[in-house]
């Protein structure tokens, strides 16, 4: 009897020991985002810009070159990635709307599934005080407005939003809250060295988000050296009502070439400088050896249009306000220096992110995982990427598949673009009668995802009296 009681006992200690060690195993994330990045400004993406961290990143992983955020708005953007849905789904139609503090997570799902997680910087996604599964290692989570100095908020205010007033900063660079966003980052990552758990890490940064500015060094890195984007009437005559509007409200019409090469030399600016706090993140995770084990994804909410088309920051289908970076890197599992061109978007990263780490989602999700697709497994042949717009009240969508681009708007005219023969986008096929079954495609697919409508999971009840505990106790 003894024998078997103690051979039942090494059963079950085997078990749990495979168990914890199978969580053990389970690889770290740490995802990094921007605020407004174009995506075709990073050296790896083929451009003259100097981002050495970001463009190593893209050297050890897969950067995606058509990769499209849910809403060219931050919160709906934001919102997308963190749900893995459809923003308009959850009733969350611009920067005004609140994410709903019972909405179910992905750090609900890390967070169940035994991860210490965590996210620094930048939010935009709801009212402070709510933890969406996320811990609280910084009492305030809006870091950028409690590090500025008054003098730096009345300095920023006076640049503002308009491009004009690009202007170069009078404050040191470690005088920012991207800066102290990256100390947060390193702080935690000290501390993950002594966890016997896996982590989730969001660091969220804000530049190159306006206002257009940056210090005297990283301005004097391209000062003189950029050309600025060709801008016709013709292309002016084509915009949609809400982008000709964009052009009136900033009065776009008004800038001279001098500012805007100017305007867009602090914005290349502004992306190095945004490199080099990636890079003190990045150093960090090395230094405690933990880079082999951690799945690390670059992003950002939104692109700039900085000028193309005549127009600057987003609100816009275009490919340099809709379009985000995207690198994947984890040599463990994933190729290497690889570059897919398949549409993708941010509502992808909830899905793929759980299948590389193994955790339970739920089903019905808008994105799907791109795991095999990473791999060569799946040529990407029927995958679409689509987006959703409601700046000024007026309703309008995006699809991507294949080469093709459809938009429509509910107070413009439709577009059509074959991104393989028109990149920048200049020719709109929308009247041509031999691309009428694409548009009958595209306009379908957008139907069945950008008008059909998925219920939103809550948290459990106990999930909520738990996290309203750990709260307490942290604070």
């Amino acid at each position: 009897m003894k024998k078997i009681l103690f051979m039942t006992l090494l059963c079950v200690s085997t078990i749990a020991f495979a168990q914890k060690s199978k969580k053990a195993e389970r690889p770290n994330v740490l995802l990094l985002m921007t605020d407004e990045h174009s995506p075709q400004v990073l050296g790896s993406y083929g451009d003259e810009i100097i981002t050495p961290n970001l463009d190593a990143l893209a050297g050890e992983g897969i950067k995606f070159t058509s990769a499209y955020c849910q809403n060219p708005v931050c919160v709906p953007s934001r919102v997308s990635l963190l749900t893995g849905r459809m923003a308009s789904h959850l009733k969350v139609f611009g920067n005004s709307n609140i994410l709903a503090a019972s909405t179910y997570t992905m750090a609900d799902a890390f967070s169940q599934a035994g991860y210490n997680t965590e996210w620094v910087g930048k939010e935009h996604w709801l009212t402070p005080g709510y933890e969406l599964g996320f811990g609280r290692l910084n009492e305030e989570r809006n870091i950028e407005a409690k590090t500025r100095s008054k003098e730096e908020d009345v300095f920023q205010n006076e640049v503002g939003r308009s491009p004009q007033n690009a202007t170069i900063s009078t404050f040191d660079k470690k005088n920012s809250g991207d800066y102290v966003t990256a100390e947060y980052a390193v702080k935690f990552l000290k501390q993950q060295k002594k966890s016997k758990n896996p982590f989730f890490l969001g660091v969220s940064f804000v530049r190159p988000h306006f206002p257009y500015e940056v210090q005297q060094e990283f301005y004097d890195l391209y000062k003189g050296k950029l050309k600025n984007p060709e801008v016709t009437k013709a292309m002016i005559a084509n915009l949609s009502t809400t982008s000709q509007k964009e052009r009136e409200q900033y009065k776009l019409d008004n800038m001279t070439e001098e500012q805007i090469q100017k305007a867009r030399e602090i914005y290349y600016g502004m992306v190095t400088y945004v490199d080099e706090m990636i890079g003190l993140v990045l150093d960090e995770l090395d230094k405690q050896g933990l880079r082999e084990n951690t799945i690390i994804l670059y992003t950002s909410d939104h692109g700039d249009l900085i000028g193309e088309h005549g127009l600057w920051y987003k609100n816009s289908f275009y490919e340099g306000s809709v379009g985000v970076p995207f690198i994947w890197s984890y040599p463990k599992a994933l190729p290497t220096n690889k570059t897919i061109t398949t549409p993708v978007m941010n509502m992808d990263i909830f899905p793929t992110l759980a299948e590389m780490c193994n955790i339970s989602i739920p089903q019905n999700l808008g994105g799907s995982s791109m795991v095999s697709l990473m791999k060569g497994k799946d040529k990407g042949k029927n995958r679409v990427a689509i987006s959703e717009n409601y700046r000024r009240g007026a309703g309008a969508f995006m699809v991507r598949k294949g080469n093709w681009k459809y938009c429509w708007y509910e107070d413009s005219k439709a577009q059509l673009f074959n991104l393989n023969k028109d990149p920048k986008e200049l020719i709109n096929l929308i009247a041509n009668p031999e691309y009428a079954n694409v548009v009958k495609e595209l306009n379908a697919i957008a139907m069945e995802n950008y008008i059909k409508k998925s219920e939103t999971p809550q948290k459990k009840k106990t999930d909520k009296k738990k996290t309203k505990k750990k709260k307490t106790k942290k604070d």
